[in-house]
């Protein structure tokens, strides 16, 4: 803080240990970027966001780990963001620790919720970088919350933030969604403010199964603390029933993230006749790792309640993902 009680901005090129409270001001931002631009993260996150502040945007068609990394090194790069599936192949990149990266200022997460694990990994590298997840949807204009970017705000870590300006959450039941829930009950997640569509483009029912009352519903499954931080839990559709049980996948791949043998995973429920669904896991080993199916399930199975509990576990080369790096599930639903 400057002796007047404002936070001071830093400067680019400033040595590392020096005040600051905010990663960068307008003009000075250096972004580099491989998210579609047909995404609303890449048009809106990166695109629009880096013009607006008149940034420099370097685009990867794809992505290279290695590559990007060097981008990084090669441009000073200030920003930077993705999915968690980036993250991993970033940290994955054979010579990483050798690499300056000391430039990147702020680091965005988004698409999926990204695991704790994979926080504390970034951290080590990427040790000037402010580490920000958000939250928010195509429906919603991309983004509805954040946690704050300023280096002494309170980023609670598991936690998407709080909504943004003239943006409300509210948590309902998940079965009708009319009955709205106090703090800390988890439910579906619901949004108002100006950012959520006006519906979909001549689909009248699907807008009115999604838009009710002026609060986009999200199919999303979440719970707010008694400081207004939103934690998500799981997609709604991705929520398993074992034997009558609700059982989030997210849950069980955060555990399973924190073996060392785990380079990614997903969690999806598998029909089965006695149990109605089964956790079952797809785990990627790490390069150079080797485990078990049964090491991987211990490690889990030892640290929740039996109900939920994996009852089957597949390694797999890799997972199916979108084009902004979201696991696909539904394909792991169909293979079974």
């Amino acid at each position: 803080m400057l002796e007047d009680g404002f936070p001071r901005i830093r400067k680019v090129g400033e040595r590392p240990g020096m005040r600051w409270e905010f990663p960068f001001s307008n003009g000075e931002v250096t972004s580099v970027t491989v998210a579609p631009w047909t995404h609303a993260m890449g048009i809106t996150a990166f695109f629009n966001r880096c013009l607006a502040v008149g940034g420099s945007l370097i685009v990867h068609q794809r992505l290279n780990a290695a590559a990007f990394l060097q981008d990084i090194e090669k441009y000073g790069v200030t920003f930077f963001g993705g999915a968690p599936s980036m993250f991993i192949n970033l940290l994955s990149t054979p010579g990483i620790e050798k690499m300056n990266l000391s430039s990147v200022r702020a680091i965005n997460s988004g698409s999926s919720p990204l695991p704790m694990e994979l926080i504390a990994r970034l951290s080590k590298v990427f040790t000037e970088a402010i580490l920000v997840e958000g939250y928010g949807l195509t429906e919603s204009t991309m983004t509805a919350t954040t946690n704050p970017t300023s280096r002494h705000g309170l980023r609670k870590i598991g936690t998407v933030g709080l909504p943004f300006c003239d943006t409300e959450i509210k948590i309902v039941d998940d079965e009708e969604g009319n009955r709205e829930l106090p703090l800390g009950e988890t439910g579906e997640i619901c949004i108002r403010g100006p950012q959520v569509m006006k519906g979909y483009y001549n689909r009248p029912e699907a807008t009115a199964e999604v838009l009710r009352d002026g609060w986009l519903y999200t199919g999303d499954i979440g719970r707010v603390d008694e400081d207004g931080y939103l934690t998500i839990l799981d997609r709604k559709k991705d929520m398993l029933i074992y034997k009558g049980y609700n059982v989030y996948p997210r849950e069980l791949e955060e555990i399973l993230f924190e073996h060392p043998a785990v380079s990614s995973c997903s969690v999806i429920g598998k029909r089965d006749p006695a149990a109605g669904e089964i956790p079952k896991a797809y785990v990627v080993l790490a390069e150079g790792r080797r485990a078990s199916k049964k090491d991987l399930m211990d490690f889990v199975n030892d640290r929740v309640t039996p109900y939920k509990k994996l009852r089957e576990l597949e390694f797999v080369d890799t997972l199916p993902m979108s084009a902004v790096g979201k696991v696909l599930k539904r394909v792991l639903r169909e293979k079974g």
